[in-house]
């Protein structure tokens, strides 16, 4: 409700907390009624927000998503994924630190089909520090499947040398 509705950032940053505690502690309760995906709607905002503290939060939010839902978070990577890896890029490395954190929890927790083509499309980024934390990101998601034994013929598709100079 309030994570929406607010304007007021501490109360945004609370409602935030609340919603990571449900995340570890209730997530079968964030998932019915489709407070999930209202949820997911309003994060990628948060994380967008200039109070750093609020940033950071929606930040963490978002990893322990993923980290919580795995697979079921699949339909939301191309709503927070392009966040994250904008911020991932920041200045500001009290963000980038914790977008970069959020960034290992997705690549670790979505699906491999998922996660693939919009991370080789944000390698593609007109901004070279995005097409780096995506290039960083496919090789996180390449890790796990090579740990797995899971390099297969849909990887033969995605041509490193296009993103190398």
């Amino acid at each position: 409700g309030r994570l929406g509705t607010s304007t007021d950032w501490s109360e945004q940053f609370d409602a935030i907390d609340d919603a990571r505690r449900f995340t570890r502690f209730a997530p079968k309760l964030l998932v019915s009624g489709g407070h999930l995906r209202k949820l997911v709607a309003v994060v990628p905002t948060l994380v967008e927000s200039l109070r750093s503290a609020l940033a950071k939060n929606a930040l963490r939010c978002a990893g322990e998503l993923f980290q919580a839902f795995h697979r079921r978070m699949d339909p939301e990577i191309e709503i927070l994924l392009p966040a994250i890896l904008r911020r991932s890029a920041d200045t500001n490395t009290f963000i980038s630190e914790e977008a970069e954190s959020a960034l290992r929890l997705v690549c670790r927790h979505a699906s491999d089909s998922k996660l693939a083509t919009p991370l080789q499309a944000a390698a593609g980024h007109r901004r070279p520090e995005i097409r780096a934390k995506a290039v960083l990101g496919v090789a996180m998601l390449a890790q796990r499947l090579l740990a797995r034994g899971a390099c297969n013929e849909s990887w033969t598709a995605f041509n490193t040398d296009d993103y190398i100079e």
